[in-house]
């Protein structure tokens, strides 16, 4: 019997507790769609979002929610970029999603739940 441990995604091989990790298998699914494109925007997002939610953006907290916390981002980033992936390979004659759409998607899920993340002058 295989148990998935509560910081591994659903197919056991990502663990979602790890930016750096998770970061990789989106890079890896992005350049197998989109081989010719660049993932600069898309590391840059992962280590923002890194600095932000362990505390290291100047003027905020590190993130304090049991819930919305970076696990919580890093698997809704990997879920947005797997159903792209999908879309993309049964697409059947509709409109493709671009490199930039891509990006989009993936930034967009990464950054969802920054508003949890307070200000030093935020004491509740």
């Amino acid at each position: 019997m295989n148990r998935r441990g509560n910081e591994y995604d659903v197919s056991c091989r990502v663990n979602t507790t790890d930016s750096a990790l998770v970061n990789t298998e989106v890079d890896r699914i992005f350049l197998e769609l989109y081989p010719r494109s660049a993932t600069a925007q898309i590391d840059r997002a992962f280590r923002d979002l890194t600095t932000m939610y362990c505390g290291h953006r100047p003027g905020y907290h590190a993130c304090d929610t049991a819930y919305h916390d970076i696990q919580h981002v890093l698997e809704v980033t990997l879920a947005m970029a797997r159903l792209i992936d999908g879309y993309e390979r049964a697409r059947m004659g509709l409109e493709p999603l671009d490199a930039a759409m891509f990006r989009l998607g993936v930034i967009t899920a990464l950054f969802h739940d920054c508003g949890y993340i307070r200000t030093l002058d935020d004491r509740q």
